[in-house]
């Protein structure tokens, strides 16, 4: 009843639903037709209905949104690369400094995946809290936007999907910043240091 969004009154003598399950042998439309059919003021709903409903009103919001998030992900990793780029040429005369002073290519390799990883989890982690917040705020509209009921998955599903959404952040990080990284790595120290001035 809490969970309702139009409360069904219903006086103790009343019946409001009847669930009738079939043997494999029985064609279900045809027992439908003639429940309908014997007593008119009855709606008979069959579970293959309710499932091609659901599916139906979820397929275009879905297909949309998982376009639509592709996209998103793809000029993210393009502006992420390029953002990281800048300031990676920011810091070439630390490069520079640090090669100088005996860091190899794989130190300052180090350094900069450490960046990116703690960059990409912090990001990882403030899109699954917003998500959550944005799900738990609005799942009533959800529910009468799509049409069906919304069920939330169990726990170990959910932390699942949260490790899931943490490993697709920090891999993207990488790939997004793996450019920069490997040109920043290779470059000699008397480069870093002339090409900063």
């Amino acid at each position: 009843e809490e969970n309702a969004l139009k409360t069904l009154h219903i006086k103790p003598d009343e019946i409001s639903a009847i669930l009738l399950r079939f043997d494999q042998d029985v064609r279900h439309e045809e027992v439908a037709l003639r429940i309908e059919y014997a007593l008119p003021e009855l709606k008979v709903v069959l579970a293959s209905d309710v499932l091609r409903t659901a599916r139906h009103n979820l397929a275009v919001p879905v297909k949309s949104t998982v376009a639509a998030g592709v996209i998103q992900w793809i000029v993210s990793l393009i502006m992420i690369g390029v953002l990281y780029s800048l300031s990676v040429d920011e810091r070439t005369k630390e490069i520079g400094l640090l090669r100088a002073m005996g860091a190899k290519r794989k130190d300052i390799l180090g350094i900069f995946i450490n960046e990116v990883f703690l960059l990409s989890s912090a990001g990882g982690i403030a899109g699954i809290v917003c998500g959550i917040v944005f799900i738990l705020s609005f799942q009533n509209m959800l529910r009468v936007f799509f049409n069906v009921p919304f069920l939330f998955p169990s726990l170990a599903y959910v932390l699942l999907l949260m490790l899931a959404v943490l490993a697709f952040a920090l891999a993207s990080g990488l790939v997004a910043t793996s450019y920069p990284i490997v040109r920043a790595s290779g470059i000699s120290p008397y480069e870093a240091i002339r090409k900063s001035g």
